[in-house]
């Protein structure tokens, strides 16, 4: 086994997977080879803090900070304030549908008496309650 060859088995040889021709064969050059000792006990106290690291205190929870400041920066979009004040999203756009809906009606109402009452439009004919006959000798009188 050479120095690279043993570099590879660093990991296996920290977590005891190295069988038995390789764990002896990676103790020799480990006994021969005091530079090849050192990268090892460095690896092995990496591994170890590493792992203090994980079995330490759990992070605190920096959401609502981050949201917080999020929420700071950003610029209030229309009808933003309406909805603070209601407390309801969909009463702004069926307010504003109800209001649509009776000005359109009311156009409609104004538009329609407008047009009955207009003077240049020749007033609908009447339906004749009883048949005249139309006689030429009639009309001669």
């Amino acid at each position: 086994m050479n120095r690279d060859q043993a570099r590879t088995l660093f990991s296996a040889a920290y977590e005891n997977e190295l069988n038995l021709a390789e764990q002896s064969a990676f103790e020799a050059l480990m006994a021969e080879d005091p530079q090849l000792r050192e990268e090892y006990a460095a690896f092995r106290a990496l591994f170890q803090s590493a792992a203090q690291q994980l079995n330490g205190p759990a992070a605190p929870d920096l959401m609502p900070g981050i949201r917080r400041q999020l929420l700071r920066g950003r610029r209030p979009r229309r009808g933003d304030r309406l909805r603070q004040l209601s407390g309801q999203s969909l009463i702004h756009p069926f307010a504003l549908a109800c209001i649509a809906l009776g000005l359109l009606g009311c156009l409609w109402l104004a538009y329609s008496q407008l047009r009955a009452l207009d003077p240049a439009r020749p007033a609908p004919p009447r339906p004749a309650s009883t048949p005249v006959a139309h006689d030429d000798a009639q009309l001669g009188e």
